[in-house]
């Protein structure tokens, strides 16, 4: 059942009233990213000015979701409602929980979830509730369902011989024509509008918006941006209903109201964690710039000094801590970026971002929160489990812990360092130059950066972006596979990121990996496990690693060969 957003209070009073009739808790099961910590993080304060108790789990992959089923059946009928945040939208909720009909019947289950495509079997069923964005690729169950009719015996019809075969024919092209439908709907995965602006529709609809909400909805939606889950068509869409709820709430009167703390909306470069050391290194590690420029080699290295020289900024200048640098000097540089960034592909250098300040402390950048949140959740260390990197993030985001924020920092800085020298790497061995896919391995010496599929992600994100900006023929746009080898359990992970050679910026593809490793790897007779929420994973053991891959590049062949054809048509029809 879907909910739309004109009955999102509705939804949360039919949660409140299930809790607090019987003295029963909610049980909230949380993604292990960013966009779902700041969704989770106004839902908590929601709960709690109800007076409603709740119980947190995390899971990062499908086997803790599995896993929380154990969790519901133990409460003995204590949890009455559970809610489910950028988890179980893609799957079937009702048979990953294990819930038979009784426990459907008696458990309210609640799905906000932005990716992308919904499972059609949650959507249908009356007993599992959607928090719907508005989305209108879904289909009708009549669209997709053969129905009763179709199924008749055709001998029950009493017309001539020819007449019998026609109705035959449309019932069979009718057949086809929904299957089609179902297959091009679970095609490609892609993502919907922010989790954490969803709630931020429920707190408006609540009369409930404050600072701390619009923070939050700001921090989730900067998340999906800066990792290309979304355009940047529907950033900016929904960034500018965010400005005209700050403008609102960050008056003079209201802040003071508001204990100091406020929030500006202010063009934002970017360069990543600018504010956090140098401009050089900034610039350096930047995906939109190393997209364009690559800083790896000997000309792009003299690139971007010709660029400083361009901007009449010294290297000097460039290579102090930025945070260091007077105003006028950081405004002269804004400036010149955007004047002369043309000159080297850096047609917009600059985005409309968020800032959060509390009394005259400086103003922090969404970015810089979102860069150290998906630090400490990338971070990789023996002792710490998923829940205890959840819960230093979930500190991270509160805004009150700067200890936490600058170990955030200081992950992203390590984590990225470590995805430009993998990226540099990938480039010195590639050496097929004509093929129409590229599959990078990760190095072992950088293995424990890697560890998470999140950050696999972040890796083939960044080689699709140089091959797709890049003028050097060396570097032509292909699909991007990256793999890592786990000595432990001897598998082997694979992460794929589908492009295309003539998209423009700011725009996303969708993902046609998310359909094609499982279809790949059921050919190949190999067993596999699709562990995250991101369909475009896939998990096999590493003895299946040969065949696999050569399969995969047979499809990959076929598929981009396909869409050539297809584009050359509609080319050729205009």
């Amino acid at each position: 059942m879907r909910i739309t957003t004109d009955r999102f209070a509705n939804a949360f009073d039919d949660i409140r009233k299930r809790a607090l009739s019987d003295g029963c808790s909610v049980l909230i099961l949380v993604a292990a990213d960013c966009d779902a910590l700041c969704a989770y993080h106004m839902v908590k304060d929601l709960l709690r000015a109800e007076y409603i108790k709740y119980k947190m789990m995390s899971v990062e992959n499908q086997v803790d979701l599995e896993n929380s089923k154990t969790t519901i059946k133990e409460s003995q009928g204590q949890i009455k409602v559970v809610l489910m945040i950028n988890c179980g939208g893609t799957v079937d909720v009702a048979q990953v929980l294990d819930l038979s009909d009784e426990e459907q019947e008696d458990l309210c289950i609640y799905v906000l979830d932005s990716h992308r495509p919904l499972n059609l079997d949650n959507v249908y069923s009356e007993n599992i509730r959607v928090f719907d964005d508005g989305e209108t690729n879904i289909p009708q169950p009549e669209e997709v369902a053969d129905s009763d009719s179709e199924d008749e015996d055709e001998d029950t019809d009493s017309g001539e011989p020819g007449a019998k075969r026609t109705k035959w024919g449309d019932r069979m092209a009718a057949r086809i024509a929904k299957q089609q439908r179902l297959r091009s709907y679970y095609e490609a995965a892609y993502y919907g509008v922010s989790s954490a602006v969803l709630v931020g529709h429920l707190v408006s609809e609540l009369g409930r918006s404050s600072n701390a909400f619009l923070w939050c909805s700001a921090l989730g939606l900067t998340d999906q941006y800066l990792h290309d889950k979304i355009s940047s068509d529907m950033y900016v869409q929904q960034a500018l209903t965010l400005q005209s709820e700050i403008l609102k709430f960050n008056s003079e009167e209201e802040s003071r109201r508001h204990r100091g703390v406020s929030l500006a909306v202010e063009e934002d470069a970017k360069f990543f964690l600018l504010r956090h050391w140098t401009l050089f290194d900034a610039m350096r590690h930047s995906r939109y710039l190393v997209s364009r420029i690559p800083v790896w080699t000997n000309k792009g290295e003299e690139r971007l000094r010709h660029l400083f020289a361009t901007m009449g900024v010294s290297l000097q200048t460039c290579k102090q801590v930025y945070k260091t640098l007077d105003t006028a000097t950081k405004a002269h540089i804004l400036e010149q970026l955007k004047e002369h960034g043309h000159a080297y592909g850096l047609d917009t250098i600059t985005f409309l971002s968020f800032t959060y300040r509390t009394g005259y402390e400086p103003a922090v950048a969404a970015s810089d929160v979102v860069y150290a949140v998906n630090g400490i959740l990338n971070h990789t260390a023996p002792e710490e489990d998923v829940q205890r990197r959840v819960f230093k993030a979930l500190d991270c985001l509160s805004m009150r812990k700067k200890d936490v924020f600058e170990f955030g920092v200081h992950c992203a800085k390590e984590q990225e360092m470590a995805v430009m020298n993998q990226v540099q790497f990938a480039f010195q061995d590639d050496t097929g130059p004509r093929q129409r896919w590229h599959l990078a391995m990760v190095r072992t010496e950088s293995k424990r950066f890697f560890t998470r599929p999140a950050m696999l992600t972040k890796l083939a994100q960044f080689l699709v972006d140089v091959r797709r900006f890049n003028t050097m023929k060396a570097y032509r746009m292909r699909q991007q596979v990256v793999a890592i080898q786990n000595e432990e359990d001897d598998t082997t992970t694979y992460v794929g990121v589908w492009s295309r050679s003539r998209h423009r910026e700011g725009a996303v593809v969708p993902n046609l990996f998310s359909s094609l490793f499982p279809a790949v790897a059921e050919e190949c007779k190999a067993d596999y496990a699709l562990p995250e929420f991101d369909g475009a994973v896939v998990q096999l053991l590493k003895e299946h690693h040969g065949r696999f891959v050569l399969k995969l590049m047979r499809e990959i062949i076929r598929i981009t060969r396909e869409q050539q054809q297809q584009a050359a048509a509609a080319a050729a029809a205009e």
